[in-house]
C-alpha cells in the first residue's frame, strides 16, 4: 500500500488513500486537487453512491459527491472497495474527511445509496 500512497502527487493536490488489513488492499480512494477544492466550495450535502461489482477484481466503485449552486452532483472522490459493508463505508468517509477536514466540519446533510439487497443499512 505505501507505493500507492507515497503522494508524489501532494504538488498536484492529488490523494490516493487506502486501507491494507494483512496485506489484503479493503480499500484504495483518489481524489485529485481540483476533486477536493469542490468538496470545499460545495460542501453541505455529502452523497455517497455505489456500483455493484464494476470492477475487473468485482470490487465496487464508491463514489462521493456533492451539489454545486447548480443543483448538479459534483465528484469529490472516486474509492474502490472490498465490499459495502457499513465499516468499509465508514472508513472511507473517515478517509475523505482526514484529507478534507475544513469541507468535512460543514457537512450538514449525508446521504448514501446501496445497490444490492443483501447489503446491511447504514
Amino acid at each position: 500500500m505505501a507505493d500507492f500512497t507515497g503522494n508524489e502527487n501532494s504538488a498536484l493536490g492529488d490523494e490516493v488513500d487506502g486501507i491494507e488489513e494483512d496485506g489484503i488492499i479493503e480499500f484504495i480512494s483518489f481524489q485529485t486537487g481540483k476533486m477536493r477544492r469542490t468538496f470545499s466550495q460545495y460542501p453541505e450535502v455529502l452523497l455517497v453512491d455505489s456500483t455493484y461489482n464494476i470492477t475487473s477484481n468485482k470490487m465496487p466503485l464508491s463514489v462521493t459527491m456533492v451539489m454545486d449552486g447548480y443543483g448538479k452532483g459534483r465528484s469529490t472522490s472516486y474509492c474502490c472497495v472490498a465490499d459495502e459493508r457499513t465499516d468499509m463505508i465508514t472508513a472511507v468517509l473517515q478517509s475523505l474527511k482526514a484529507n478534507n477536514a475544513n469541507a468535512a466540519a460543514q457537512v450538514r446533510v449525508s446521504t448514501a445509496t446501496r445497490t444490492y439487497p443483501e447489503s446491511e443499512p447504514f
